[in-house]
Parts: structure tokens; sequence; C-alpha cells
């Protein structure tokens, strides 16, 4: 009888060891397909990123784009109206950050990530636009335009290694 109890009591044993095993394997298999997620996300934001017509709008912005550029006369945001491949270009870099920065606050993809391969154009684009994006806002009565592209910048900005030294301002076209 002895025996009988120690032979179902091992096999509990097994069955409760065999449960744990296959949750802990599964909790595993769980986080390294997130991981795979992530990376794959990442990646299709990167080669968009790295197209030459991307390099092109954000360098043109940085670059070549003066402050009278940005604001007419009347100082309004030129990208709220006017030349329409200007706003086209503008517009599509914002937008473009304003993604990846709503993909960092929802923890679907890495700041470092972003940090490490994208801090430099996010940083130079969003602080040669700020002032004309926060005067957007005003105009428009709509606080939240480009939120997420600001917050993005804010975050790298939080990063010791990424904190920009020079405003874009003191940078000279090439």
């Amino acid at each position: 009888m002895m025996q009988g109890i120690e032979i179902a009591l091992a096999s509990v044993v097994v069955a409760c060891v065999s449960v744990v095993v296959a949750a802990a394997l599964a909790v595993l298999q769980l986080r390294n397909q997130n991981k795979t997620r992530q990376a794959q996300l990442f990646m299709d934001l990167h080669n968009q990123f790295y197209s030459p017509e991307f390099h092109r709008r954000w360098m043109e912005v940085v670059y070549v784009m003066k402050t009278e550029d940005l604001v007419d006369a009347d100082g309004a945001p030129k990208f709220l109206k006017g030349d329409i491949e200007r706003v086209v270009d503008i517009n599509t870099l914002c937008c473009f950050f304003e993604g990846v920065g709503l993909l960092v606050n929802k923890k679907l993809i890495d700041i470092t990530l972003v940090a490490e391969l994208m801090s430099t154009p996010i940083i130079f684009v969003w602080e040669k636009l700020q002032s004309t994006v926060e005067l957007s806002r005003g105009l428009l009565g709509r606080p939240q335009v480009y939120e997420w592209f600001e917050y993005l910048y804010r975050e790298l900005q939080s990063l010791p290694s990424r904190k920009s030294q020079t405003p874009v301002s003191g940078i000279s076209g090439p």
C-alpha cells in the first residue's frame, strides 16, 4: 500500500514539474516572439528611414531651409499653406517621426534602438521645426500636433549619450 502511494506521489510531482517547465518554456517563447516582432517592426522603419528619398528630405529641412522658408512675412507657418512640395516634405518627416515616437511610447520599439540609428536626424529636424510646430499648434488650436515627435525628441534628449550639444541653427549648409 505504501509503495502505491509513493508511486502516485511521484506521478503527481512529475506532472507538476512538467506543468511548471512547460509554463516557463511558454513564457520564454513569448518573450522571444515579442523581441522578434519588435526587431521586425524596427527594421521596417529602418528600411524606410534609410531610403535616399527620406535622407534628401531631412537633409533639405536641416541644412538647406532657412527660417524664412518655414514662416511667411505674417509669421504664419508655410507648411500650413503654400508650396505643396515643401509641405509634403516637412509633413512626411514629421509624420514618420510622430509614428516612431508613438511606437516608443507604447513600448513597441525600444528607444535605445531608435537612439543608436536615428537620433541625429530626429534631433536636428525637431530643433529646426520646433518653433514652427509650436506656432502651428497655436494657430490651429490643436496642441497635440506632432506631440509624439516632440515626445521622441525629449526621450532622446534624456539619454546622456544622445543629448544635442549644438543647436541646429548653428549648422551651416554644405
